[in-house]
C-alpha cells in the first residue's frame, strides 16, 4: 500500500511523524496545538522544533471521537506507547 493514496491519522507524532508528511495524506492530533507543544518542548534538547508537525486534531482527552469525525484507512500511534 503506497502512503500517497491512503488517508492517514497519526497520534503524538511530535517532531518525528512516522510518515512524512510530504506526499501523504496524512493528518496529526494530539493533546495540545504545534504551538503549545513547541511552548511545552522549548528548551529540551531531545526535542526538534522545527520539525514538530502541524497538529489538526488537539484532543485534551483521549476520547478521540468528541474531535475527529473524519475517517481514515491507517492510524499510527508509535510514539504514544
Amino acid at each position: 500500500m503506497d502512503a500517497s493514496t491512503i488517508s492517514i491519522l497519526e497520534v503524538g507524532a511530535l517532531d518525528s511523524p512516522t510518515f512524512e508528511p510530504a506526499g501523504s495524506k496524512i493528518k496529526f492530533l494530539d493533546f495540545a496545538s504545534k504551538e503549545e507543544l513547541s511552548e511545552k518542548g522549548r528548551g529540551n534538547p531531545r526535542y526538534q522544533l522545527d520539525r514538530l508537525v502541524k497538529v489538526v486534531y488537539v484532543c485534551p482527552t483521549l476520547n478521540y471521537s468528541e474531535y475527529v469525525f473524519e475517517k481514515f484507512d491507517l492510524i499510527v500511534a508509535n510514539h504514544v506507547v
